[in-house]
Order: C-alpha cells, then sequence, then structure tokens
C-alpha cells in the first residue's frame, strides 16, 4: 500500500488456504462449460457454481474475495488513519 500524501509504503503479506474437494471428471468439465473459472481471479469464486467443492477456507475469507479488510484496516493505522476516515476516502 502506498500513501502518495506522505510517501510512505506499507508492504506485508496475507495467505489464505482453500482447499477444493475432489471432483469428477464430469464436475470439472461442467465447472469448465460454466465459463465462470474463466472469467475470475483464481479460476474460482466463494460465491459461485465453484463454491460447492470449498469445503475448507484456512485464514482471512476477505483475502479471496478481495483485498484482506484487516490488513487493510493495519496498514491504515500505521499510515496515521482512523479506520472511519478510510470510508470518508474512498
Amino acid at each position: 500500500m502506498i500513501d502518495t500524501e506522505q510517501g510512505r509504503e506499507i508492504v506485508d503479506r496475507v495467505t489464505t488456504k482453500v482447499t477444493f474437494s475432489k471432483m469428477s471428471s464430469d464436475e470439472i468439465d461442467d465447472y469448465i462449460a460454466s465459463e465462470e473459472p474463466l472469467h475470475v481471479a483464481g479460476g474460482f469464486t466463494l460465491d459461485g457454481f465453484g463454491s460447492p467443492f470449498i469445503p475448507i477456507i484456512e485464514g482471512d475469507y476477505t483475502n479471496v474475495v478481495g483485498i484482506s479488510m484487516p490488513f487493510l484496516r493495519s496498514a491504515m493505522s500505521q499510515l496515521g488513519y482512523s479506520w472511519p476516515q478510510v470510508k470518508e476516502m474512498r
């Protein structure tokens, strides 16, 4: 994250482990035919056609659907912003 006004940068990483169930050949073919994996980052979504094949998510759910919100809050705090100020920045 780069704060151009302050000239500061926050560098970190957030990891989340997503476990997929074993899929049959027919299920894989159907999933590919749905074209969902062709239009989303990582080839799956947690709320789409592929979601029934994801029994376990270890870590931050928001990291899978976009930017990790706990990380974002922490980084903004390190830059000196309160969480309510972030809402005003949008």
